[in-house]
């Protein structure tokens, strides 16, 4: 009978790798069996007898199991270096998987310590499987693939790319950096980070709403040269439009009340109309005289001792009159008693004097009180006087000689 006892003694005495990860390793083992063996065993007798004994040696033939042992080679399947088995051992069948001491985030164990990633993974310089995103992650990193999470103050647009934000928008400019506008051509950042239109000569009276273009205040128009002008809607003739229905007039002309500047000429234009500043439009019948005022024109002209009051009309002189041969001659209509006539002018007689009316009044050196002077030095008491003592006017008395003043 045979028997096989294997020897707990191995040797790796090669390997032979695989696309599977398996190797053949040869095992050296010691290889025991058993075998019969045939032999003779001398045995002793002894046989005794009365008085003696005789001793024999007897020999037996008899058999014995003698073990025996080799060493032997033998190949067996096992996992190569940097693999390790996998599945289940009782299959049957060693499957090997590589083994990576790193572990293989994100992508698999192809070979020992060589890792695999997955789709849209990718090896970076430290052998970390990364995501990729094709049209990469500015202002943010890659999380997954094409997914990208953006960094603070910017946000996922549209087309996946991270765009800074600006909180309160960027009208007519573009946000390019977290809560920083630029501004588009023809507009320019505010104090409150807004795009604002520019007008390069500026928006008096009104508001720029568009680059170079005003949108001009309530009671103002633009302008040919693109400024904001008041209007006055009656135009400012002689002037200019300061303010919404307001005129300023000219230099020389002055606001009337009816809110027109009119000129001014400063000594007047009597019997004319001021048409410029100092300039005087005679009326029909009146010329500009030397004295620069207008003088009524007479085409005739007037007599001696007359002048042209109106156009065509002639005035005598005082103390002259028109006779009827249209000439002017002295005038004597005073008391000839009083005055006489000497030339165009009044002169009073001796003891009378000219009075402011142009009459002719007696003058007395003196006259008492209550009276009054009514010819060359004499007097006469007024109504209700009396001269008494011929220096003195007294009130008159009454019947029964009662007093005029105590009625």
């Amino acid at each position: 009978m045979l028997g096989l006892v294997v020897v707990a003694l191995t040797l790796v005495a090669g390997q032979t790798e695989a696309d599977t990860g398996v190797c053949q390793k040869r095992v050296t083992y010691t290889y025991t069996w058993r075998e019969k063996e045939y032999y003779e065993e001398p045995k002793e007798h002894t046989c005794c007898f009365l008085i003696f004994c005789i001793t024999k040696t007897i020999y037996k033939a008899d058999v014995r199991w003698k073990i025996r042992s080799e060493i032997r080679d033998r190949y067996e399947d096992t996992c190569c270096e940097g693999y390790a088995p996998a599945g289940n051992p009782d299959s049957g069948e060693l499957v090997c998987e590589p083994v990576c001491t790193s572990p293989c985030s994100n992508g698999f164990c192809v070979a020992p310590n060589s890792c695999e990633c997955n789709s849209g993974y990718q090896m970076s310089e430290y052998s970390i499987c990364e995501p990729q995103c094709t049209q990469g992650c500015q202002n943010g990193r890659c999380v997954a693939p094409d997914t990208c999470e953006c960094n603070f103050g910017y946000e996922k647009s549209r087309d996946n790319t991270c765009q800074p934000v600006c909180s309160s928008g960027c009208l007519n400019g573009e946000c390019i950096r977290p809560e920083t506008c630029q501004c588009n051509v023809g507009y320019s950042i505010s104090k409150n980070n807004t795009c604002q239109p520019v007008c390069s000569l500026g928006c008096l009276n009104g508001e720029c709403i568009r680059p170079e273009t005003c949108q001009c205040n309530v009671g103002y128009s633009i302008s040919k040269n693109n400024t904001c002008q008041p209007v006055c809607s009656l135009g400012c003739l002689n002037g200019e439009c300061i303010r919404p229905e307001t005129c300023q007039c000219n230099v020389g002309y002055r606001m009337s009340r009816n809110n027109v500047c009119e000129p001014q000429c400063p000594q007047g234009c009597l019997n004319g109309n001021c048409i410029a500043p100092g300039l005087c439009q005679c009326n029909d019948g009146y010329n500009w005289s030397e004295q620069k005022t207008c003088e009524p024109h007479c085409s005739s002209g007037c007599p001696s001792n007359g002048k042209c009051i109106s156009p065509e009309v002639c005035q005598c002189n005082v103390g002259y009159v028109m006779s009827d041969n249209q000439t002017c001659d002295p005038q004597c209509s005073l008391d000839p008693s009083e005055a006489q006539c000497i030339g165009p002018q009044w002169q009073c007689k001796e003891g009378y004097k000219m009075s402011e009316n142009m009459t002719c009044v007696p003058q007395c050196a003196w006259c008492p009180s209550n009276s009054k002077c009514i010819k060359p030095e004499e007097c006469e008491c007024n109504a209700g006087y009396e001269l008494t003592d011929s220096i003195t006017c007294e009130p008159q008395q009454l019947l029964y000689g009662v007093d005029n003043s105590y009625a």
